[in-house]
């Protein structure tokens, strides 16, 4: 029995229309499937479609949390809503193309999103002009009532549209901001959010406050492209970036990721990048006659806490390393409270040469698992690093690690001609500030991942103190043949 024998309402003539290649088994009772099932009314459908939108959401963010912890909640749900909205207004504007580029094409896109696929949402345009638009969203926010269902609002930061705003933003109205003016979520979902689209304030490049100075901040020599939270920027050959020069081509990505931080969360001083973890991993062939290119994506987890997604491509456009940097944003005077035992009033001349500090094998009867000493790193090392406070960059130290690699490889296995040495992936654990000026010992652990990988573990601890551990660097070598 076919459904269109019954009743039906002009909705489910519709539907039944856009089912007409369905098949039902003759002993069903397809009417009855048909009525139970298929919405009676078009705010049941939209809700039903909304539902399901907003659940698969909140799951994938629980997933998120589970495999990789509760900081990944935030920046998941910020990039997944911020290519939607880009995705949406670049449909808009492909159907509409002589829309407006600027705050009224973006909130009519904004409209076109909450008639298509927000039926728990209103909206008042409160101001409209060429230079400033002001919008209410009122009604129900279902990311907020999932997220309830799931007990994870508290690792988002809400309103969690708002990144769909920048995404319209960024194709619609490039240039411009969108701030939130108020907001205003109650138990039961209630949401009233208030957005303006105004024209941003372009912070020239040497304005930018980072709290770091060259030599240590070190910018790549060629044009900064900003998008939205993306910056890129073109790096240069790879052949530069070879053996320990590796660590030149971090410091550039980290530089331009603290100097997008400041463009983006600018808060009028100087501020300064504390590192909680970062983790590097090659994911394609690193040739030495190819050009390198890095897109990065500044995440604000929360007031001080920022996670950068840094890629790293050829010119192919393919992925050759991916960074995961965790940190914290200190402005300048909480930096310099939480950090005033470092305080110096030494002034070293920038010009001055200093030897390396050197790592010295205290043990060696077991190359694969040996005790160092790291003798003290001058202040002279960390020239602008944070100025005045100086302590032991955790690049610096990889730079030293990763010497002491190449000479262990050199020592145990001998001479590799036709062999070129490429980091595999490097993970940097900080545990606590290193003091300039002191010395510090280091426990080596050598394992052969594979017949062209080894990775070395250093565990860096207090002189005569193991207990007391100032942070563990992973580093993985790949032994590539040419």
């Amino acid at each position: 029995m076919s459904p269109e024998k019954y009743p039906l309402s002009a909705l489910a003539q519709e539907l039944s229309a856009l089912r007409n290649k369905d098949s039902y088994h003759p002993d069903m009772d397809a009417a009855a499937v048909f009525s139970r099932y298929s919405p009676g009314s078009l705010q049941q459908l939209m809700q039903g479609m909304s539902d399901i939108t907003a659940s698969f959401y909140g799951l994938l963010l629980q997933q998120a949390v589970v495999l990789n912890g509760p900081d990944m909640a935030e920046a998941l749900s910020s990039s997944l809503i911020y290519t939607l909205g880009k995705n949406k207004a670049a449909r808009i504007i492909d159907a509409y193309p002589l829309l407006e580029r600027d705050p009224r094409g973006a909130i009519e896109i904004i409209i076109a999103a909450i008639f298509t696929a927000s039926p728990e949402f209103n909206f008042e345009v409160n101001s409209y002009s060429a230079a400033e638009v002001v919008f209410t969203i009122r009604g129900t926010d279902r990311y907020h009532r999932i997220s309830q269902q799931l007990q994870i609002t508290h690792l988002l930061k809400w309103p969690v549209i708002l990144p769909f705003l920048e995404g319209i933003r960024d194709v619609a109205a490039p240039g411009w901001k969108v701030a939130t003016l108020a907001s205003a979520v109650d138990e039961n979902s209630n949401c009233d959010y208030v957005f303006r689209i105004y024209q941003e304030v372009v912070v020239p490049a040497g304005d930018i406050q980072t709290g770091m100075r060259p030599p240590f901040f070190q910018l790549p020599a060629t044009a900064l492209v900003t998008r939205g939270k993306y910056l890129e920027v073109d790096l240069g050959p790879a052949s530069n970036f070879q053996g320990v020069q590796f660590v030149v081509m971090i410091r550039q990505c980290l530089s331009a990721e603290g100097w997008n931080a400041c463009r983006l969360y600018a808060e009028g001083t100087d501020q300064y990048m504390l590192a909680e973890r970062f983790r590097c991993m090659r994911s394609g062939n690193f040739l030495a006659d190819t050009s390198l290119k890095v897109v990065l994506h500044t995440l604000e987890i929360s007031k001080r806490k920022r996670k950068s997604v840094i890629r790293i491509l050829d010119d192919a456009g393919d992925m050759v390393y991916q960074v995961l940097y965790d940190y914290y944003m200190w402005n300048e005077t909480d930096f310099k409270s939480k950090v005033a035992s470092l305080k110096s009033t030494g002034r070293p001349a920038h010009n001055e040469l200093v030897p390396l500090p050197v790592i010295s094998r205290v043990s060696f009867e077991n190359a694969w698992h040996y005790e160092s000493r790291l003798s003290p790193v001058d202040e002279i090392h960390c020239l602008g690093h944070f100025e005045g406070y100086p302590c032991v960059p955790a690049l610096f130290l990889f730079r030293l690690l990763h010497l002491e690699a190449e000479k262990w490889i050199k020592d145990v296995l001998g001479e590799l001609p036709e062999t070129r040495l490429v980091v595999d992936s490097v993970a940097v654990h900080p545990a606590r500030i290193m003091p300039v000026g002191v010395p510090y010992d280091i426990t080596t652990t050598v394992h052969q991942l594979s017949d062209n990988i080894l990775q070395f573990v250093y565990d860096v601890t207090q002189v005569d103190d193991p207990a007391t551990r100032f942070g563990c660097v992973v580093l993985d070598i790949m032994l590539q043949r040419l």
